[in-house]
């Protein structure tokens, strides 16, 4: 009879703590995974998930928006790395992983909150984090000791990450003499 006792508690807590987690988010919960497609400009490629739409094809960048609201959108694009720092208020050459905090001390007027940084096997770097409207992923990948690449997606609440992994994952670099 105990066990079943603690069994009941621990199902309760865990519901409880559910219900917490789901209060906590906002915005829609971002639909399952279908097929990922492809769209390319000179400097590169870039795939991600059927079910967005491309709003924005430039000479230099690629936008991107989910019919689920305003708040759920991604940008890929160059990236001027010494821009990023000097902008920033930062001396210039920097490393690769400074420039990330850079970057981030000036998303959204500077109301961004890094929460995780992390280096990739091929030298990039993703980084996630908060936003006003909600959570934001990104990856930077340097191409040149002052230019590169970076994939932005911005969505209301964390469910979206598995979105934001097909665009980081499936970036493929065509320009690499910027």
């Amino acid at each position: 009879m105990k066990c079943d006792a603690g069994r009941l508690r621990l199902a309760v807590l865990f519901a409880a703590l559910t219900l917490i987690g789901t209060a906590c988010s906002s915005g829609p919960v971002a639909p399952a995974l279908g097929f990922a497609e492809e769209v390319c400009i000179p400097d590169f490629c870039v795939g991600y998930p059927s079910d967005w739409e491309v709003v924005e094809l430039g000479e230099l960048f690629v936008s991107f928006a989910h019919p689920a609201g305003p708040d759920v959108v991604a940008t890929v694009g160059r990236v001027n790395l010494e821009g990023v720092v000097v902008n920033a208020g930062g001396l210039w050459p920097q490393s690769a992983r400074n420039v990330v905090d850079q970057l981030w001390s000036l998303l959204d007027g500077g109301d961004a909150e890094l929460d995780d940084v992390s280096l990739v096997s091929d030298g990039s770097y993703d980084s996630s984090g908060f936003i006003g409207s909600g959570r934001l992923w990104h990856r930077l990948v340097p191409v040149t000791a002052t230019q590169g690449y970076g994939v932005e997606v911005r969505a209301p609440n964390a469910t979206w990450e598995p979105h934001a992994e097909v665009f980081r994952q499936n970036l493929i670099v065509l320009n690499s003499e910027l």
